[in-house]
């Protein structure tokens, strides 16, 4: 026979996952520092105090209650640190590689994956953006590098992550309540673009 979980039981998961997510953020950021402090006289120390202050973090029970917060700081600190990876100037001057562009696909993916935690991710793939500008003077009149190409398409394709991570939880959201409304349609529902996410911060926030 099914049993259903008590309440008791789910807060103690939840709690549970909550922590865990948080203690490997600062271990992840520990070592996004560390990478991007590499040969500065500060390596040693900046990469510790900057793991010990998110343990401090002004967002304080929200990192270990049964909330999004701590989820989404680690997929974001893991997609930022998958993200430097993908530069061969912070890997000891490498030539670009099929292994620097998976990191920018797998940045894209974890991006993504926060991005249908909290909308905000959708913010961070400013980056892909502008590498992708950056990349584009390259492309006058045609592109010098294959390589350029490769990795032109690779950021693109992470882009696609995020927005997908961003469009999904809305879309599930605007079949339930829009497509299958049984009483009154929502208000959110004939907004342009119909966002549940900026109905619930104007009403509920």
């Amino acid at each position: 026979m099914l049993q259903i979980p008590s309440a008791n039981s789910e807060a103690v998961t939840a709690i549970s996952i909550a922590s865990i997510a948080h203690l490997l953020s600062v271990f992840v950021l520990f070592r996004l520092v560390q990478l991007l402090t590499a040969g500065s006289p500060t390596h040693n120390g900046v990469p510790f105090v900057a793991a010990a202050l998110h343990v401090l973090s002004p967002a304080g029970l929200f990192l270990t209650a049964p909330y999004a917060e701590s989820i989404f700081s680690f997929l974001s600190f893991s997609a930022m640190l998958a993200y430097c990876k993908s530069d061969p100037r912070l890997n000891e001057n490498q030539s670009r590689s099929i292994r620097h562009d998976f990191y920018i696909i797998l940045s894209g993916l974890l991006l993504g994956s926060a991005a249908m935690i909290r909308s905000n991710a959708l913010f961070a793939g400013s980056i892909y953006a502008y590498d992708l500008f950056a990349l584009s003077r390259s492309f006058v009149p045609i592109p010098r590098r294959f390589d350029d190409v490769r990795k032109a398409l690779c950021l693109i394709l992470a882009g696609l992550f995020i927005v997908f991570g961003f469009a999904y939880p809305q879309t599930i959201a605007y079949n339930e309540y829009c497509n299958n409304a049984t009483e009154e349609m929502p208000v959110w529902c004939s907004a342009i673009p119909p966002s549940i996410y900026t109905y619930v911060q104007e009403h509920y926030w």
